[in-house]
């Protein structure tokens, strides 16, 4: 498979993309996000770099990472705001990626997303639709998580995707909340 990775400093920072995954004791679904965030992102044609803001796991989430040639940054806050701040702060694209460690995304969520920043809009989010069976109750509660977010113009914090510029603005995911930062 072919990837398109940052080389060097010298690369345009308004053309790269950065994908942040914040992680604390990932082991077991790190591997394969980093993989499909590498699949999606060799089709996009732009440069990227992957950050995992590794949050005091204790298991072996930044050896996974490191195999999967993404940056690693350690932190011990045991929050997923500060795990998205140190990853933004330590990212140098123009286009911010937020990926949960247990979320998989594909090309179409890259360019649906590029395409709607280039459009002018501030960032977004994107339906979540579970692997495997569900049962009905799970799939009634998913699916009024979906309208109430979505219809309230939120995003889901599993994916969401900004500009630098539109980050910085805001200062970023407040760390004052434990959950629910990304509302």
């Amino acid at each position: 498979m072919k990837r398109t990775e940052i080389k060097s400093s010298a690369t345009d920072p308004k053309k790269i993309i950065s994908f942040i995954v914040p992680a604390h004791n990932e082991e077991l679904e790190l591997a394969a996000t980093l993989e499909a965030i590498h699949a999606a992102a060799s089709g996009a044609a732009q440069p990227y770099r992957i950050i995992v803001v590794d949050d005091a796991s204790a298991d072996g989430t930044s050896e996974i990472a490191s195999r999967a040639r993404a940056k690693v940054v350690r932190i011990d806050r045991r929050q997923i705001a500060a795990a998205r701040n140190a990853g933004a702060r330590a990212a140098h694209g123009e286009v911010l990626f937020f990926v949960d460690a247990d979320t998989r995304i594909t090309q179409v969520h890259i360019t649906k997303a590029i395409a709607v920043l280039d459009a002018g809009y501030a960032g977004g989010s994107a339906h979540v639709a579970m692997d495997g069976f569900v049962p009905v109750w799970g799939r009634v509660l998913l699916r009024a998580f979906g309208a109430l977010y979505f219809g309230l113009n939120l995003g889901a914090g599993a994916f969401l995707f900004t500009t630098r510029r539109n980050f910085e603005a805001i200062g970023g995911f407040d760390e004052q909340y434990f959950a629910g930062e990304e509302v």
